[in-house]
């Protein structure tokens, strides 16, 4: 995979883009390099951000939500600032994962393709850092290995994925809480990446249901007007991912 030499965000095209128009923004979206390398090829946050604030575009443009003139700003806290001539929003991007999965992608990289190595994810769910080792290599398997798990129990996968996405919630909202965040913004959205060892496992309408019963009890001082995730798209044959609209400040949750 090419890598970049360029540390602006956005490239050749620095840390801004605008784009004046529908047929401007269709021209300048491929601006955007979604590419993401090997966690052991050097991925850093900045291709994760590309990579949703691309799909977040693609998908608000096909619902023809997106208004023109506008720009993209690149910065911290908020990741990002899109700016029209009616309103700017300050959208953030986040990922819902646990360490001890993202510990054992990486290790699974670095072992030599001819291993097939499979990540078992039960023994994942043992969180205890004293053991956080232990936990990884048993989660490593070979292809020809037996799994140590006895299955998943009724709806435990859907359980475990709620846990992970409000955790996700709840630390940005914290962020957003915080003095250094841009607080002049006229609207505040939040981007989820869904990068759960258990996203490939759920049922993502049963899934649903439950976050929404927790998230209405979830107790957030001050909430993002607009929260979006991204995840996998059960209807599509290539099992894209898609932009799902989790809640709106203006109507009821979900």
């Amino acid at each position: 995979m090419k890598r970049e030499d360029n540390n602006l965000f956005f490239g050749d095209h620095g840390d801004e883009l605008t784009f004046e128009s529908e047929s401007d923004f269709i021209k300048k979206l491929s601006y955007i390099n979604d590419s993401v390398p090997r966690r052991t090829e050097g991925r850093i946050s900045k291709h994760r951000e590309r990579y949703c604030l691309k799909i977040y575009l693609k998908s608000l443009y096909k619902e023809k939500l997106l208004r023109f003139p506008m720009g993209i700003k690149k910065g911290e806290s908020p990741d990002f600032l899109i700016i029209t001539n009616n309103e700017t929003i300050a959208l953030e991007v986040t990922e819902a994962t646990t360490e001890n999965f993202q510990i054992a992608l990486t290790e699974s990289e670095k072992r030599p393709a001819k291993e097939e190595t499979m990540i078992e994810i039960l023994p994942l769910f043992n969180k205890d850092k004293k053991v956080q080792q232990e936990v990884i290599k048993k989660a490593l398997r070979k292809k020809e290995e037996k799994l140590t798990g006895k299955g998943w129990d009724g709806d435990s996968p859907e359980k475990e994925w709620v846990t992970i996405i409000l955790e996700a919630v709840i630390k940005k909202n914290k962020k957003l809480n915080e003095l250094h965040f841009k607080n002049d913004a006229d609207k505040y959205e939040l981007i989820i990446y869904d990068n759960s060892h258990v996203r490939l496992l759920i049922h993502l309408d049963k899934a649903l249901s439950l976050l929404t019963k927790n998230f209405q009890q979830a107790d957030l001082e001050k909430i993002f007007d607009v929260i979006w995730l991204i995840t996998k798209n059960e209807q599509s044959p290539a099992k894209d991912e898609q932009l799902i609209k989790l809640y709106e400040k203006k109507c009821a949750p979900f």
